[in-house]
């Protein structure tokens, strides 16, 4: 499934291996992301960026910021 941020929501930054980075950004508005399977970090919901996505390859969230902070797309 695709979506599209609909509102601006900041992130602890994760490395590729799972670990924090102690730095922090910003999932900005219109990005948009897709949805797979993977879990790196025990979040709810995984989400690899496809555009729009400065300096975050991907994200975790909850179900509960994902009804909130995005909407599907096609």
């Amino acid at each position: 499934m695709r979506y599209k941020c609909i509102n601006a929501m900041g992130i602890e930054k994760y490395d590729e291996h799972g670990f924090p980075t102690g730095s922090y950004g910003v999932i900005t508005e219109g990005s948009v992301w897709y949805e797979d399977d993977v879990n790196m970090i025990g979040g709810e919901v995984h989400l690899e960026c496809e555009s729009g996505c400065e300096g975050c390859g991907w994200i975790e969230i909850t179900r509960a910021h994902l009804a909130e902070c995005f909407e599907v797309i096609n």
